[in-house]
């Protein structure tokens, strides 16, 4: 086995098709890697070296979208199963039909496609047998993109038909990619949506756009609020994790969050997402809890792809926000008084409940406002109101029982 690259250099060479996709170039002006790119992986498997020699030559400075080509050589199905096993994204795959047996080469595809279970791989049959030529039926179940025969292929019908090899792998990816994508857009979404504290939510949007990139959480969730300052949003910390973990619950300032405070304040203006080579900040639209920005560190560049699938969680996360402040408002109505913030006798039965459930012994108390009635009527609700209050309040710095309540009118329950 070997491998050998084919980036070359940068003087056309002949028209091969669109100029956009493919050229052919010289070894005299030779192209930095940088300059071009990730190169495609090409498997040529052929028992006959001159085989080998031959298509790397016809292919000599080979460009298919800015990306030169690496050869990985087998010379023998068998051989071929070893490097296909140790290089999973093999782009195209150049086979001999008859090799080790007459029907080595199909067995081979048979491997890749009902084995290893790649579709994504695409196959152009070659042969040295004049006149041999598998079945139409092989050819399309085993999703054979071309079949050529060594003696009569030119050069230019060899690019031509590694060309649209590629160029059918590249859309194949992209579409694969993009499902990928959208899968773990949904199971990102599924999870968050299932938190309904909005700091538990928070918490779960750096996590889950974390998974989404593949890469560890390290970032805050801030939303910003209306200040009294015109033009001055206040940013509050809803979560922080990774080096900002320990400082969520705060204003966002330059001096804890290391400078974020400038990228979200532009994040904000624009109302666009920002993305940096090291990290990134989202833009989530006006929630009931104000305009949401996810700052994320990465440990590379954001890709287009990525991008996408970003922009795609960000409408979850702000539905999954706004649902989160509804939940808490109902649970707020069914379970705290709204008068003095206690919990109600809802909570109380639900409490006590529990604790005997738990087999936990425990004292209930109950204390009742002596004539709150006469307060209420004469000198009015707003003072009974006060009154209520303050009560409720001693009762909770003065006891310290594990709740108290207010039970109704004017009597409040505690369970110690």
């Amino acid at each position: 086995m070997s491998q050998t690259d084919a980036g070359a250099d940068r003087r056309q060479d002949g028209d091969h098709g669109d100029d956009d996709d493919f050229v052919v170039l010289h070894d005299d002006a030779a192209a930095s890697p940088e300059e071009l790119g990730e190169p495609w992986l090409l498997l040529i498997v052929d028992d006959d070296r001159s085989i080998h020699e031959a298509t790397e030559f016809a292919l000599r400075g080979f460009r298919f979208a800015g990306r030169p080509l690496l050869y990985l050589n087998a010379y023998s199905a068998a051989e071929a199963r070893e490097v296909l096993a140790c290089n999973p994204g093999i782009a195209c795959a150049l086979v001999d039909v008859v090799m080790e047996h007459e029907h080595a080469g199909l067995e081979l595809v048979g491997y890749i496609r009902q084995t290893l279970h790649n579709s994504e791989i695409r196959l152009i049959l070659r042969t040295g047998q004049p006149g041999y030529a598998p079945e139409i039926r092989v050819i399309q179940d085993y999703d054979i993109n071309d079949y050529k025969e060594k003696s009569f292929i030119t050069g230019e019908q060899l690019v031509t038909s590694v060309t649209a090899a590629l160029r059918s792998y590249q859309q194949i990816r992209t579409i694969q990619e993009n499902r990928r994508g959208l899968e773990r857009v949904i199971e990102a979404s599924a999870r968050l949506l299932s938190n309904c504290e909005i700091e538990r939510f928070a918490g779960g949007i750096l996590t889950q756009t974390a998974a989404l990139l593949h890469t560890p959480p390290d970032g805050i969730v801030c939303v910003a609020t209306p200040a009294r300052q015109p033009g001055r949003p206040q940013l509050h910390v809803y979560a922080a994790a990774g080096s900002f973990a320990g400082h969520s619950g705060g204003q966002l300032d330059d001096e804890t969050y290391e400078g974020l405070a400038v990228e979200v304040a532009e994040v904000l203006a624009t109302r666009r997402n920002l993305f940096k080579p090291r990290i990134s900040c989202l833009y989530v639209p006006a929630t009931r809890i104000g305009e949401v920005v996810v700052v994320i560190r990465t440990m590379a560049p954001i890709g287009r792809l990525d991008r996408k699938l970003l922009e795609l969680f960000c409408i979850n996360i702000a539905v999954g926000l706004d649902n989160s402040v509804m939940v808490q408002k109902i649970e707020n109505l069914a379970y705290v008084d709204q008068l003095t913030g206690l919990p109600n006798v809802v909570t109380l039965v639900r409490h006590m409940a529990e604790e005997l459930d738990a087999g936990r012994e425990y004292l209930l108390g109950l204390v009742s406002i002596d004539h709150f009635e006469a307060v209420n009527d004469g000198l009015g609700r707003d003072v009974g109101d006060y009154v209520l209050r303050h009560v409720g309040q001693q009762l909770r710095n003065l006891v310290h029982p594990s709740l108290v309540a207010r039970a109704g009118g004017g009597v409040f329950a505690f369970v110690h």
